[in-house]
């Protein structure tokens, strides 16, 4: 987190992401990582399964409604992410994400259980 980072420096991210198979946590927030960095990073995120928090509010400037709908729809998708660190500026990809994040923690909660009972 503000670390000045840049859409290059979110690019470069975006490829860990599709690597990595052990990062948890990943926070971004107060830089100046434009619509296009974050884009890259959500296209990344629908494919992987392991990191479950990601903050990328204060950016620079704002992200627009494109970008938030493709946030809003890879949270539909990716079934791991159960905090979600941004403030949407729109309603529609606000509560789409909401529902993402309430079914995700849903999905967690019960695979615990499945596991605590076997």
């Amino acid at each position: 987190a503000a670390t000045r980072s840049n859409d290059p420096v979110a690019i470069a991210l975006a490829e860990m992401l599709r690597k990595n198979k052990t990062l948890k946590h990943l926070n971004v927030e107060s830089n100046f990582i434009t619509g296009t960095g974050i884009q890259a990073l959500t296209d990344a995120l629908r494919d992987n399964e392991t990191l479950t928090e990601i903050k990328i509010d204060n950016q620079r400037q704002q992200l627009g409604t494109t970008v938030e709908m493709e946030i809003a729809k890879m949270l539909e998708e990716n079934t791991t992410i159960t905090k979600f660190g941004y403030h949407f500026t729109q309603q529609g990809p606000r509560a789409r994400a909401a529902a993402a994040i309430t079914k995700n923690s849903d999905l967690v909660r019960r695979k615990r259980l499945e596991a605590e009972h076997h």
